[in-house]
């Protein structure tokens, strides 16, 4: 009887493990699993809100892998410049935020916030002479074609029947 009832829970704690980790959508020859899908949607989103999520986490990927590529990354001034902007928005001083139990994280999404933005100013002013605001329409749709032309041109499939 308690073999049973361990047998069971074990494949039940299994099988859950196992869906997370269920491919759910397949990009180059990298995937995007379940869990990935499940950090950035609802339980309840629809399956056409599930796929858009999934093209999200696909364009933020080919945005990691080129900040990578490109080898981008912010100045320790820039970091420090946006620490003290964090610690001002939460009213307390710059020394206060390092003691933080999370601040390493804190430290990394300010650097990956940074080289994006650094991603971005290539992508849209790479030939320019009059630079563009990359929060402009226009900067924006530059950025979104860049990273369509990108994927338009990898191979990508979604699994919809596992959402």
């Amino acid at each position: 009887m308690i073999k049973n009832l361990l047998f069971s829970i074990v494949a039940i704690f299994s099988s859950s493990t196992i869906a997370q980790n269920s491919i759910v959508g397949i990009y180059e020859d990298k995937v995007i699993t379940l869990r990935q899908l499940e950090s950035v949607s609802k339980e309840n989103d629809s399956k056409d809100k599930k796929i858009s999520a999934i093209h999200a986490l696909i364009s933020e990927n080919i945005e990691l892998d080129y900040i990578k590529k490109l080898q981008i990354s912010p100045t320790s001034s820039s970091i420090n410049d946006e620490l003290l902007n964090v610690a001002k928005l939460n009213n307390i001083k710059l020394d206060e935020l390092k003691k933080f139990s999370n601040f390493d994280e804190i430290y990394s999404l300010v650097v990956l916030k940074l080289s994006k933005i650094g991603l971005r100013q290539i992508v849209v002013n790479q030939d320019r002479i009059e630079p563009i605001s990359l929060t402009s329409k226009e900067g924006l749709s530059i950025f979104k074609d860049w990273v369509k032309n990108i994927k338009a041109k990898m191979y990508i499939e979604i699994y919809d029947e596992k959402l």
